[in-house]
């Protein structure tokens, strides 16, 4: 019973953040200090990494500001990173940078997925063959796709050579 309330607990916030997804408007719309987002997020998950042995770097560019709901965009790069320590068998990396005047972020891990082009990882309650014995209920990708589509960005995840990448252009 108790896994199935911390599911529930977790379905119920999932439910709240899609919902939210549909829901920006002009008035949860401004400058946001992605820097600052990331660092934050990942400072604030780097001993869970720690706990599992998982080396966990970050590279930051300082000052990378974007226009959008900072909320939305700290729980987009808290369920990235999250995915990172649920996947990542040795080590993983999220690095923050611009081109071109858009924020690039990316996340990389070893992963046991086939080379490929994983797409299929942001619809909703999808779950691919490595994620069968981990907790989750394939929301949590599915809701920066829909984050990173109010903020008419693009994303992207491959795998080449075992190594995972999730790309988010906004």
């Amino acid at each position: 019973t108790k896994s199935i309330r911390r599911q529930l607990k977790k379905l119920t916030e999932l439910e709240k953040q899609l919902k939210s997804a549909d829901l920006i408007d002009d008035e949860s719309v401004t400058v946001c200090d992605l820097s600052e987002i990331v660092t934050s997020v990942s400072d604030s998950k780097s001993a869970a990494f720690e706990e599992k042995g998982i080396r966990f770097t970050l590279d930051s560019a300082p000052g990378v500001n974007v226009a959008g709901d900072a909320e939305m965009l700290r729980e987009a790069v808290s369920e990235i990173i999250d995915n990172q320590l649920k996947f990542a068998q040795n080590e993983a990396a999220v690095r923050l940078s611009t081109e071109n005047g858009a924020a690039i972020l990316t996340a990389t891990n070893g992963t046991d997925l086939p080379d490929g082009r994983p797409e299929q990882i942001f619809d909703r309650f999808t779950r691919l063959q490595n994620s069968i014995d981990k907790p989750g209920n394939g929301l949590g990708l599915s809701y920066v796709k829909d984050a990173v589509k109010a903020h008419n960005g693009r994303y992207d995840a491959f795998v080449s050579d075992k190594v995972f990448t999730l790309r988010i252009t906004l």
